[in-house]
């Protein structure tokens, strides 16, 4: 997982942190916050097993 797909779950599942504050804390827009999630819990669904791995 990349430094900022590492930061968002951290604040989204960790500390529990809204959307919108994530999005101000990390200076990032809507769409950005969506698209580095869904990339990291791609990632994390290959590690724990639940996606098959895709390569990229």
């Amino acid at each position: 997982m990349s430094r900022e797909q590492k930061e968002l779950v951290q604040r989204l599942y960790v500390d529990d942190l809204d959307r919108r504050k994530i999005e101000l804390e990390m200076s990032i827009e809507k769409s950005t916050f969506y698209r580095i999630k869904e990339k990291a819990l791609i990632i994390y669904g290959e590690v724990v097993g639940h996606i098959p791995y895709m390569i990229k």
